[in-house]
């Protein structure tokens, strides 16, 4: 299957490891990031970090390959109202306005 180009949001990230998981932005399975050694795409690792890359889903594990930064720079208001919706939280703390946001 042919790899897809797909923008999306770093939702976790251990970038000791280089292994992070990303919302998709075609609101289907997260992406994972296997562990890699290659200390730019490691930089790129940041939870709420907006990226672009090649989505394979040529496994029953979607995968994010070939990562790139995105413009846009830093989504961590939509990183953690996310997170808060995937925890079955009804509200979530936007931290660029200090405002609650319904996410039900």
């Amino acid at each position: 299957m042919k790899a897809l180009n797909m923008q999306g949001v770093v939702m976790w990230a251990d970038s000791s490891k280089g292994t992070a998981v990303i919302w998709c932005d075609d609101q289907g399975e997260l992406a994972y990031v296997e562990p890699c050694q290659d200390e730019e795409t490691r930089s790129l690792l940041v939870v709420g970090a907006a990226v672009s890359f090649d989505l394979d889903s040529a496994s029953d594990v979607r995968r994010a390959r070939n990562l790139r930064g995105s413009e846009g720079g830093s989504r961590s208001a939509l990183a953690s109202i996310l997170a808060h919706r995937l925890a079955g939280d009804a509200k979530a703390r936007d931290p660029a306005t200090d405002t609650l946001t319904c996410v039900a």
